[in-house]
Order: structure tokens, then C-alpha cells, then sequence
């Protein structure tokens, strides 16, 4: 659960509440078909494959419901991103992922949220994006979401 920080907090006051983690887990109802699978490839990008540790430099991709398949590159890694504009109030978030767009065309927008972050040049998966302002997309580290949801990437 999202922790909010008092309405005005700053980094300087000391108000802040941090959160590491913006994420959510859906639930398969058996009496409903499902399958599993990354749809085809597009644009050459391989499907995802087990996770990474993210490094400033790293060329990645992800595909969104609102942008599609879009390429970035992480610009910093363990930064502070807030705040976030959420219903309980403004959060802030530790540890975040900072991809800048590629090609000038933007990486993320409203809507692709809960995209995979994917290294470009192996497929692991390095992130979640959560959020993003235009330039700049955040991400929470994937090694935490899969921590703080007791699951794995297979």
C-alpha cells in the first residue's frame, strides 16, 4: 500500500514518507480461460527473459498500452522521484529507475503504467514503470517489485 506524505512535504523538511514500490498483483479466476504468453515481436525485440540489475547507460524498451513499443536508456539508477500525484495524496519513492527517451519520441505516457522495463541487449527485465512526466519515465527496480510480491519472472 502506497504510503502518502503530508500535503507540502519536501525533502528538506524531513516530512517525507518514502515508498519503494509501486505495484500490483491480479488474480486468475479458473472458471475463465487465460494464457500465458508476450505477444509476437515487434520492431525486432525479443521477449523477455528472466531479470537484470539496471545500470545508467542501458538501452531498454517496453511496450504500453497508451505508447506501444517505445526505447529509452536509464539516465540514473537509486534516485528519489516525487512527489507523485496518487488518490491517498502526494507519494514519494526511493531507489527509483530514470529512462529519458530515445529518438525524440517520448517513452512513456498516461496508461503505461505496469510496463516491463526490458534491457534492450539481453531481454531481462530491469523495471516496472510507474510513473512519468513527459521526459523523464520512472520505474520501481523489478528485483523489488518481485521482493515485495513474494513472486518470480520465469
Amino acid at each position: 500500500m502506497l504510503q502518502p506524505s503530508p500535503l507540502g512535504a519536501t525533502l528538506a523538511s524531513g516530512a517525507v514518507m518514502f515508498n519503494d514500490v509501486e505495484a500490483g498483483v491480479a488474480g486468475l479466476i479458473p472458471a475463465i480461460g487465460h494464457s500465458q504468453q508476450y505477444l509476437p515481436s515487434r520492431g525486432g525485440v525479443a521477449a523477455p527473459r528472466g531479470s537484470g540489475t539496471p545500470q545508467v547507460r542501458d538501452k531498454v524498451h517496453k511496450v504500453g498500452r497508451t505508447t506501444g513499443l517505445t526505447f529509452g536508456e536509464i539516465t540514473q539508477i537509486a534516485t528519489i522521484v516525487g512527489p507523485v500525484q496518487y488518490a491517498p495524496g502526494p507519494c514519494w519513492f526511493r531507489n527509483s529507475i530514470v529512462i529519458e527517451r530515445l529518438n525524440g519520441t517520448m517513452f512513456s505516457d498516461h496508461a503505461d503504467s505496469g510496463s516491463a522495463i526490458v534491457r534492450s541487449s539481453d531481454g531481462k527485465v530491469l523495471g516496472l514503470l510507474f510513473a512519468g512526466n513527459g521526459q523523464q519515465t520512472y520505474a520501481c527496480p523489478i528485483d523489488l517489485v518481485m521482493q515485495v510480491l513474494n513472486c518470480t519472472i520465469a
